[in-house]
């Protein structure tokens, strides 16, 4: 989803396919990958709520199992959400409780 987004160019069905594949396996996802795929979902102005919802719950239970994230995927995952319009308040507070710990 990333090369699509950084390309601009999408042939037809293959971000849905990756979407779909993204969400079935979304828990596994480490930080970096979950910040790329929300940064792609954001950037393709693909409206895809089941992708970010799922994105925004394992990204809240890494940080509060106390997964190691790096500023720059707080600030994309914040982002993307916002861009997405998705409503994930409980994601924001966890991003800035973990930011103002650091």
């Amino acid at each position: 989803a990333w090369s699509i987004a950084t390309l601009r160019q999408e042939p037809p069905g293959l971000y849905e396919e990756i979407s779909k594949l993204s969400v079935s396996r979304i828990a596994e996802f480490q930080p970096q990958a979950l910040a790329n795929i929300c940064w792609a979902t954001a950037t393709l102005r693909k409206e895809n709520d089941a992708l970010i919802r799922h994105a925004a719950l394992v990204a809240a239970k890494h940080m509060d199992a106390g997964v190691h994230f790096r500023p720059h995927e707080y600030s994309t995952i914040a982002w993307s959400m916002v861009l997405a319009q998705a409503r994930e308040e409980h994601l924001f507070h966890r991003i800035a409780a973990c930011t103002i710990r650091r």
